[in-house]
Order: C-alpha cells, then structure tokens, then sequence
C-alpha cells in the first residue's frame, strides 16, 4: 500500500482506535482477523477493522466486493448485537452512504452500498424511502438496480413500485450473473455459498411473485422455468413453485 493511502486509512479510524492498519494491510486477513476479535471479545479492535475493510477492501482487492456486503456485514452486524457501538457505526454508515446517494456522488456504489446496510437489519422502509428517492431522480440506473431491492419494495408495503420496476427477463437475468459473480468472490475468499444462495432465491421468488400477482403469469412462468433448472435444491425449489402462485418468500 503507498503510503498517502495507509495515512488516509488511519485518518479515517477512530481517534482512540486500539488496531491502525499496517503498510501492505491485505483486506482478507482484515476481515478475518474482525471475526476473530469479535468471537475472543475485542470488541473495540473487531469494530475498527470491520469500518475499514467496508472502507477499503472493495478498492484495494476488488474481487471482495461481494464478500464486503455480506459475510463481512453479517459479521458486523453479529457484532452490534453485543456491542452497541459497533450498532451506533451501522447506523452512521448507512446514513452517509444514503446521504451521498441521495446527492447523486459515487452513484450507484453509494446507493448499493446503504441498501446493503439497511437490508443486513431488514430496514426494509429505509430501502424503499431511498430507492423512491433514485427513480425519482435516476430512473434508468434505478430500474437496473430494482431487482436486487424488489424484496424491500414489497415486505415494506409498495407492491405496486416492485411491479412498476419489473423488466421480466431482464431482471431475472442480472439476478442470476450477480449470484455467479457473488459465488465465485465466495470460492475465492474460502467462504461458503450459503449467503449467494439465499439473496439469489429471495431475488428471484421475489421478482416471480410480482410478476404472477400483476397479471403478467406467461413471464413469471418463463423466469420460473429457467430458476428452476438452475438449481436442484429441494427447498429453493419449493420456494420459486410457490412464487409461481404469487406467494412471496417471508424471510431473506
């Protein structure tokens, strides 16, 4: 790491940090270690180190991207359960990431990044109120990203926005090179596929549903044709039969 990037990090931690990164800190070991400290009580260290590696670890090794909103928020979030400052930081970093969106800076990352950190603790409204926001303001960049907040859209009550969003085909198409994308940054990072699963099948239900419940059958069952012949998992299975009746998935 060049050294006006590892000031620029320390600059960005707390003042009275305990753990400052080193020159050549690799982001794997930092997510790593996070977990670590979270599970042996260093709160304070596990905290720092999960603020920079949402900071950093997308720039500085881009294939854990993937990684960053979601096992490592899981992680963080895990953390704010025993830790009420590492919640106090969620809650600051959403409301940055929601701030810029809405300001139009660093679009789309900033827009991801803050559902990323609502959904991590089912702020579903949160992501709706912002997501209004984008399709007010943004529409084509906010049509491309509703597949990936359909989910929100309608466990927060806009059933209708969901179905406005929907492109079909096209939808379901983004959702399943996301999933190959999220389960290779998984493979690589030595994690399991128990995460790109799950946001996979809740995308798709999601979108099936929505579809099945507007009139709009013949493409909810096309899409529901290719889902499943993409997995053979008795119970994702189960899940997009039923998002075929318009049933939406209850959990994520």
């Amino acid at each position: 790491m060049k050294l006006h990037h590892l000031l620029i990090c320390c600059f960005l931690l707390p003042a009275n940090a305990a753990w400052v990164p080193s020159a050549g800190v690799e982001p794997q070991r930092v997510f790593e270690e996070a977990r670590t400290d979270r599970l042996a009580g260093r709160y304070e260290d596990a905290l720092v180190k999960h603020q920079w590696f949402f900071a950093h670890a997308h720039r500085l090794q881009p294939a854990l991207g993937g990684v960053r909103v979601s096992f490592a928020m899981q992680d963080w979030v895990a953390l704010s359960k025993v830790y009420p400052p590492a919640s106090a930081a969620l809650d600051a970093a959403a409301a940055e990431a929601a701030e810029r969106a809405r300001a139009g800076k660093d679009l789309p990352q900033s827009f991801h990044d803050a559902v990323a950190l609502f959904e991590a603790r089912k702020l579903h409204q949160q992501t709706r109120d912002l997501y209004v926001a984008l399709y007010a303001s943004h529409r084509d960049m906010a049509l491309r990203a509703a597949a990936k907040v359909r989910h929100a859209l309608v466990q927060s009550g806009d059933d209708a926005l969901a179905a406005e969003t929907a492109r079909g085909m096209a939808d379901y198409l983004d959702i399943e090179s996301s999933h190959q994308r999220m389960l290779q940054a998984m493979s690589s990072a030595g994690l399991d596929d128990v995460h790109p699963w799950r946001i996979y099948i809740s995308n798709a239900a999601a979108l099936i549903a929505v579809l099945a419940r507007h009139g709009r059958q013949a493409e909810a069952d096309q899409i529901a044709t290719r889902a499943l012949g993409y997995t053979g998992d008795s119970a994702r299975r189960a899940t997009l039969e039923q998002a075929r009746l318009g049933v939406l998935p209850t959990h994520r």
